[in-house]
């Protein structure tokens, strides 16, 4: 009795001190949440009054872009897919190429660059700044979701 007491207690010791397998999550890299899942467009207009977002007096998508679907592969190609309601350009698929710059803070694409604003496992946030003749400077911002 005194033997199957004491084994019962250093299994019971064994099976307390035993640790969890702790479940690490490896950091998500910006490739990751580029290319894990296509991007709707959701917004774009300037962010005329500055507040790095897009008021609805600032909000230019149409109908017809609010479908519109990015696909970025991790191999540095991408498609863009005008879905189901056309904006009548002819285009229904157009393939790309792309590549971050600047420690991926920005997109190359093949004739033109953006900065990213934000990527997150929701949200993709770029934008362009324009210049106006009178050395005004604005953003114009492009907003996507999955």
């Amino acid at each position: 009795m005194l033997t199957k007491s004491f084994f019962i207690g250093i299994v019971a010791i064994i099976l307390s001190c035993k640790k969890e397998n702790a479940i690490v999550n490896e950091p998500v890299s910006a490739t990751e949440f580029l290319t894990q899942r296509p991007w709707i467009l959701v917004s774009h207009g300037l962010d005329d009054n500055r507040n790095e977002k897009i008021d609805p007096s600032e909000e230019n998508i149409e109908d017809c872009q609010k479908d519109n679907i990015t696909h970025f592969y991790p191999d540095g190609t991408g498609m863009f897919d005008d879905n189901t309601l056309s904006c009548a350009n002819g285009i229904h698929k157009q393939p790309f190429t792309w590549t971050f710059n600047n420690s991926e803070t920005g997109i190359d694409f093949l004739y033109d660059s953006a900065k990213i604003f934000r990527l997150n496992e929701q949200e993709l946030i770029i934008y362009k700044e324009l210049v106006f003749s009178n050395n005004d400077t604005v953003k114009f911002m492009l907003i996507y979701k999955h």
